[in-house]
């Protein structure tokens, strides 16, 4: 702006600003690995357990999945994660299958950053 008079002048502005929450922390597990047995006798929808994750974030939601875990066990839904609590169940009949040892990843996943954890899961 430009004031082509004479002397000191003063003007003045509403500023409205706004504060953004930003993505600041990653969701960060509670151990870093869990292991976990599974009974080959277990039912579909039998809790094996449960992984947690938080996040400092405000009002971060946490999501969690699988990224890495025998690849032929999830897809076929031997193993499912609840995406909202962590929670991991049998999702179909494991009579089948035979005795084992599976690795996985789980994530936890808040939007924009990514926390990670491994996992064991004895059949």
């Amino acid at each position: 702006a430009r004031d082509p008079g004479s002397g000191e002048t003063t003007a003045y502005a509403r500023v409205r600003v706004t504060v953004l929450n930003a993505n600041e922390y990653k969701p960060l597990f509670g151990r870093r690995s869990y292991a976990f047995d599974v009974a080959l006798s277990s039912a579909p929808g039998t809790v094996v357990g449960t992984v947690v994750a938080s996040d400092d974030d405000k009002d971060a939601v946490v999501r969690y999945y699988f990224n890495e875990v025998n690849r032929t066990a999830i897809e076929s839904g031997l193993l499912v994660i609840d995406v909202n609590v962590g929670t991991i169940s049998v999702g179909r009949d494991a009579s089948q299958e035979e005795a084992r040892v599976l690795d996985a990843t789980i994530l936890a996943f808040d939007g924009s950053a990514t926390g990670r954890t491994n996992a064991t899961f004895r059949l």
